[in-house]
């Protein structure tokens, strides 16, 4: 069975990585990342007045100070 956590691995805290491997995974997590950060900034304006709509109402109906 292989090792799953890096500090299991033989040559911990030695290890060597291939960048050459590693670089395309990487550019997918940082597009992904990006992707859900612009979802994210769509869903916020949105989100923000669903969740405020209540106070709102509340405010509406509360008696003047």
């Amino acid at each position: 069975m292989a090792s799953t956590w890096i500090w299991q691995q033989p040559d911990w805290p030695h290890f060597r990585w291939d960048g050459q491997r590693l670089r395309p995974l990487l550019e997918q997590a940082h597009q992904a990342r990006r992707q859900l950060l612009l979802q994210l900034q769509e869903l916020e304006t949105p989100l923000a007045q669903e969740l405020c709509r209540p106070c709102w109402a509340a405010k509406a109906w509360a008696p003047p100070p």
